[in-house]
């Protein structure tokens, strides 16, 4: 059996750390086969004094606040194990997460494996949360295109040590320049959908702003840095109908019901607005540290 090296990126996320510690401790994988590795970006709450006091964590600290990209690596760095598996610090796993990613990864004889994202709604789900666990993170989508989320990927350790690591100094969508430079270099991916990682869907407009933000600055520096992704989103035809493609995967009473339709389309431009500005920020460089 293999033995993995669980790396969580850690930037303030003391008030959810001790769920992800505790999906990590429930695992049926050997616990003498996999180490917990928790990489902090310079946190300003309580979470890294209580990593610190927790015996079966290994906490690695940047010098200096860095993006997603360079605080991974620092895990990859400091990593042990044949396999590396990435989950947010703000996510959960299901009891059989390792278990399935490493089999996946076993059986069919591929070189990285991403599992499923379960958005976990309030019991009253509000519309923004409706809208993020539809349209956010579709990791099944993001395998069509060759790439796949750091939120919940299994990667043999070789393929790091062959094509490189994160780029660093992107500050979002690290995780897709990353993937389409695995692809490129003949990297197999396969989806493991019963390899099941939780996430909280965000509950407000602002902080699905702040994410549309973040992100599409990411993108437009992976243009500018690398030529992957489409320069300016404001060109783009997503624009004026963002929702186009995603209708199919709103549940039916909201397909069905004119009023919510326009509610949603509504929402939808006014984040590809958002996401227009943190693009525009992110080409020409203005700021350096969007938040989400």
């Amino acid at each position: 059996m293999p033995t993995c090296s669980v790396i969580v990126p850690v930037f303030n996320a003391g008030s959810a750390l001790a769920r992800l510690l505790a999906s990590l401790r429930a695992q049926d994988y050997p616990r003498d086969r996999f180490e917990i590795l928790c990489v902090d970006n310079r946190s300003t709450d309580a979470g890294p004094a209580w990593l610190r006091a927790q015996p079966d964590v290994t906490l690695l600290s940047q010098t200096d606040w860095q993006g997603p990209a360079a605080t991974r690596n620092t895990g990859i760095r400091a990593a042990r194990g044949d396999i590396l598996a990435f989950i947010d610090a703000d996510c959960w796993a299901a009891p059989d997460w390792l278990s399935r990613g490493v089999t996946c990864l076993s059986e069919r004889g591929v070189d990285r494996v991403a599992g499923r994202v379960e958005f976990v709604l309030s019991p009253r789900p509000n519309i923004y949360e409706l809208y993020d666990s539809t349209v956010n993170f579709q990791q099944a989508d993001f395998i069509a295109q060759g790439w796949s989320g750091t939120g919940n990927l299994f990667v043999r350790r070789a393929v790091f040590d062959e094509i490189g690591l994160f780029e660093p100094a992107l500050l979002s969508h690290e995780d897709s320049e990353w993937g389409l430079r695995a692809g490129r270099a003949g990297k197999t991916l396969a989806y493991a959908p019963d390899a099941v990682v939780y996430h909280r869907a965000r509950r407000s407009f602002s902080s699905l702003v702040r994410k549309w933000i973040r992100t599409e600055y990411g993108a437009a520096q992976v243009y500018r840095r690398c030529g992957l992704l489409e320069l300016q989103l404001w060109n783009r035809k997503a624009n004026w109908r963002p929702l186009l493609h995603t209708w199919r995967n709103f549940p039916e009473p909201i397909r069905r019901n004119g009023h919510l339709r326009f509610t949603y389309d509504l929402l939808a431009n006014a984040l590809r607005y958002a996401g227009n500005l943190g693009n525009f920020m992110g080409y020409y460089r203005v700021g350096r540290r969007p938040k989400g």
